[in-house]
């Protein structure tokens, strides 16, 4: 017979667990009521800290976003400003702002500084950097750039100064460069823009210089061929046959006035320019037949 559940349990001694005690785990076993209050308390603590975190980033939030509108005339009168350089004002709008934004973060009132000066000088040194970085439509070297920059700047304080446009020897003495360094800023400043590929032919100057229009259809392409074998042809021919064909097709004289201009008559120089003609074709037509791949 199976003994009962009580004599199991008797049997069992110590090793059954006492009614109304929860029975061990062995996750449980490093479990310490101390150490869990501890932990619930930095749990708290932690949570609390996060909140109070949130309220002073929304405050902060708040009070840029005050900044930020009060002093947003300030990122478009600057926009204005630096109008007209080829880039949309919205664009450059955008960019102030975007450092207006960015001085109110990094303004620190402590050291002494007015918030509208500090806002000024990183919004102009950002749109002079978004000038510099990204409106070249070719990038030259970055003190071709600069010196670009200063030769502009110091032309138009020698040209106040003289009563005219200075020369580039007193460019480079004023600057205290060599004129080779003057000529490289120059041509830098060139690659600044671009023009279209696609510009119309009235833009073109009346010495044929401007912009080209590329891309077109050239229509000596098709008869390149053609050309260079009625040339080698036509030196097969004997120099008469060929001052005939120069009056004829070059010069563009009349019959009558080759025949006069030859002391012969008019039909037969027309049966000697027939004759011509088809001596010309059939040798064209052998040079292309031989020059055609097999």
């Amino acid at each position: 017979m199976a003994p009962s559940g009580t004599q199991r349990a008797s049997s069992l001694g110590n090793a059954v667990p006492i009614q109304g005690t929860p029975k061990s785990d062995p996750a449980d076993s490093c479990f310490d009521p101390a150490s869990s209050m501890v932990e619930q308390d930095t749990g708290h603590d932690l949570a609390a800290m996060v909140r109070r975190r949130r309220r002073r980033d929304a405050s902060c939030t708040s009070g840029r976003d005050r900044v930020v509108e009060e002093h947003q005339h300030l990122a478009e009168r600057l926009a204005h400003r630096y109008g007209n350089r080829g880039v949309p004002f919205e664009d450059l709008r955008q960019v102030a702002l975007l450092a207006l934004v960015q001085a109110a973060d990094r303004f620190d009132p402590e050291v002494g500084t007015e918030f509208r000066s500090f806002a000024m000088a990183t919004m102009e040194g950002t749109i002079k950097r978004y000038f510099r970085d990204t409106t070249w439509a070719v990038r030259p070297p970055r003190r071709a750039q600069e010196l670009h920059l200063l030769v502009r700047r110091v032309d138009g304080e020698l040209s106040q100064l003289l009563g005219r446009g200075p020369t580039i020897q007193e460019i480079a003495t004023e600057i205290d460069v060599d004129v080779d360094d003057i000529l490289v800023a120059l041509e830098a400043g060139t690659a600044h823009g671009a023009v279209s590929i696609d510009a119309p032919a009235r833009n073109r100057h009346d010495d044929g210089t401007g912009p080209i229009q590329l891309g077109c259809v050239d229509g000596g392409f098709g008869s390149a061929e053609a050309r260079v074998a009625i040339a080698k042809a036509i030196s097969c021919l004997d120099e008469r046959s060929q001052q005939i064909l120069c009056l004829r097709y070059v010069d563009g004289l009349t019959q009558q006035e080759i025949s006069d201009q030859l002391a012969i008559s008019q039909s037969y120089l027309s049966r000697v320019l027939r004759g011509i003609l088809i001596d010309l074709r059939a040798e064209v037509g052998e040079l292309i037949a031989a020059e055609a791949p097999s």
